[in-house]
């Protein structure tokens, strides 16, 4: 709940002075992004397992909740059909062992329809690695 009211207070603005933010951003924590995300790509549920909080907390852009288990399902039974997006406008956030990470997906469905979506994933830094704790995407209605 700390990582969250933190991720709220970082989009806010009201993470604290300047000197308590970090533009900087860990090799680490990008490391582990490119990671997650290749591993949804391609399919590789137990790697994207290792980047992602037991108790994450996935909300898709119709407000449906999902786990950690069920994207790992979804990865298992093949979800990803439609090529990798292009992704632009990146940004990360970083204050302390909490990080948000926003951007922009443009690409298409399975069917070749055009889709863009802009992206929120809260990381939290346990034990030396990185963790997703929350992810929220929402689709752009007119890519």
């Amino acid at each position: 709940m700390k990582a969250v009211l933190l991720a709220l207070a970082l989009i806010g603005g009201l993470g604290g002075s300047a000197a308590a933010q970090s533009t900087a951003v860990d090799p680490a924590l990008r490391q582990a992004a490119e990671a997650r995300a290749n591993a949804r790509y391609s399919g590789n549920a137990d790697e994207y397992g290792k980047y992602v909080l037991d108790d994450a907390i996935i909300t898709n852009s119709q407000g449906d909740v999902s786990t950690k288990a069920d994207r790992m399902n979804a990865i298992r039974r093949g979800g990803m059909q439609a090529p990798r997006p292009r992704i632009g406008d990146e940004k990360y956030r970083v204050i302390g062992d909490v990080a948000v990470h926003t951007w922009r997906e443009d690409g298409q469905d399975p069917s070749g329809n055009k889709t863009a979506a802009r992206w929120l994933e809260v990381w939290v830094k346990q034990a030396n690695d990185w963790k997703l704790s929350h992810l929220q995407f929402t689709d752009i209605a007119k890519p």
